[in-house]
């Protein structure tokens, strides 16, 4: 099995975990060669097996787009490739061998969501990103689909051309089921935790209305820790919405680096999460693996992967957030955390890379 593995747009966050996660955790056949084309370093065990070829001027998507389009055909012909592994759902054309992708974005195919971001080039981008993934898709021979509702969503949209296809949820990082007592310098004594980017679909205003709210329900004495990066023009939103509600001194927002988050989700009095479009919701499986109680966005696919281990709430009505908060706080922590520990055990990357690899050599005709 000779493989290319394009990972020139894993720049960071989610594209460089999944392929670090996956890499991890390759088959026991020596008789395996993968030509992983990077653009930027990521750091994984020495395999003999894993050549790597490092593309830092593809960084740049037009550059890197050209580039596909002009000399990633003469690459696969030169290495003899079996198959071409996109896992960034972006594919250009070829015919030099069978290839698969991973459709690991579901912004740009909810429209509502979409339809909150201000004209302008976000908009314009997710547009465009809903032609090339549909027309990646057409073309793939494969198609890896992290959850049921991508698969359902797609489905409806490619038809009879949907290729051969497998759903493969993400793992989660042991770390986050490590206990750790560690308690960091800027962490709150008491607060509600809410990890995610800042931005539009992830309902940040409406977790702060609905923090205003418990507070006068019931007085609770903690902070709400935001923790994540910011898209501008939602995160001044934010500070508004704080500012409305004389919150300055209870909510906290702060970048955290990714080796910190699991002592900040283990600490939390109750984990918040409320999305209003995700694919694999990688946060929401890194809460539950904390072993603490958990209040979900009851959008699709949470649900899908949570079960009934946290309590639901949709995440455009913050009274209902309120109420569902009050409720955790006011019940049985421990068993509420057990629960949530329990589903995480669901989701393990060595499970994930082993059907990876498996439906990647069925589609390029070696299993």
């Amino acid at each position: 099995m000779r493989m290319v593995i394009n990972g020139l747009a894993a720049l960071q966050g989610g594209g460089q975990t999944y392929l670090r996660n996956i890499l991890c955790h390759l088959p026991e056949d020596e008789d395996f060669h993968i030509k992983l084309l990077l653009s930027k370093p990521l750091s994984l065990p020495y395999d003999t097996r894993i050549d790597v070829m490092m593309l830092p001027m593809l960084a740049n998507p037009l550059v890197r787009a050209i580039w596909e389009r002009s000399c990633l055909g003469s690459l696969l012909q030169q290495f003899r490739a079996d198959l071409l592994f996109c896992p960034s759902g972006i594919i250009p054309r070829t015919n030099q061998c069978p290839s698969v992708v991973v459709f690991r974005n579901m912004l740009p195919f909810d429209q509502n969501v979409v339809h909150r971001y201000p004209i302008g080039w976000v908009r314009i981008r997710l547009r465009i990103l809903n032609y090339v993934l549909l027309e990646s898709m057409k073309v793939a021979n494969g198609i890896i689909f992290l959850s049921h509702y991508a698969k359902d969503t797609i489905g409806r949209l490619l038809g009879v051309k949907m290729p051969k296809n497998v759903v493969i949820p993400h793992g989660v990082n042991e770390r986050f089921r490590q206990q750790s007592g560690k308690v960091h310098s800027w962490m709150p004594n008491r607060y509600l935790a809410y990890v995610s980017i800042l931005d539009v679909y992830k309902a940040q205003i409406e977790v702060v209305e609905a923090f205003a709210m418990l507070k006068r329900l019931n007085g609770y004495p903690g902070k709400l820790f935001l923790i994540g990066p910011e898209y501008a023009p939602y995160a001044r939103r934010i500070l508004e919405t704080i500012s409305s509600y004389g919150l300055e001194q209870d909510v906290i927002i702060r970048a955290v680096p990714y080796e910190e988050l699991p002592s900040v989700y283990q600490h939390a009095d109750v984990n918040i999460f409320a999305s209003e479009c995700e694919n694999c919701p990688n946060i929401l499986l890194e809460a539950l693996a904390a072993g603490r109680p958990v209040v979900c966005s009851s959008r699709p696919p949470m649900p899908e992967f949570a079960g009934d281990a946290v309590t639901y709430f949709d995440p455009s009505r913050p009274e209902e957030l309120a109420v569902a908060l009050q409720t955790v706080l006011n019940g049985d922590h421990e068993a509420a955390g057990q629960a949530a520990r329990r589903q995480s055990m669901l989701y393990d990357w060595r499970r994930s890379a082993e059907m990876t690899w498996k439906f990647l050599a069925e589609v390029a005709g070696k299993f």
